[in-house]
């Protein structure tokens, strides 16, 4: 069986192109932005509160605000959690963010 030499160029290429595709999405221009806490925000205070008993960690503070204009919708979130016990580190320690940027944007 005689291999052509064009299909050896065009399995090259094929090749490239897939990879090329790959790295497309991590590429990608995101479509939000982190930044500092903007002048329309009304701050809260994260209080202290007692030790949590059995839970790990305690949550002080969970804050989501909006703003709403004609052109744009600005949206700020804070969290604090303080950590009681050392399992608490753990959990506490791993960032989760659930974002699907195709219809939040």
């Amino acid at each position: 069986m005689k291999v052509r030499p064009h299909f050896v160029v065009m399995k090259f290429f094929l090749a490239v192109s897939i990879c090329l595709l790959a790295v497309v999405p991590i590429a990608a221009k995101p479509s939000f932005t982190i930044k500092p806490a903007p002048t329309w925000i009304k701050p809260i205070d994260a209080k202290p509160k007692p030790d949590s008993g059995d839970r790990p960690s305690s949550i002080l503070l969970d804050d989501q605000e909006v703003r709403l204009s004609d052109k744009n919708v600005e949206r700020f979130y804070r969290h604090v959690e303080r950590v009681d016990k050392a399992t608490g580190l753990e959990i506490v320690s791993k960032l989760e963010l659930d974002f699907e940027p195709s219809y939040q944007s």
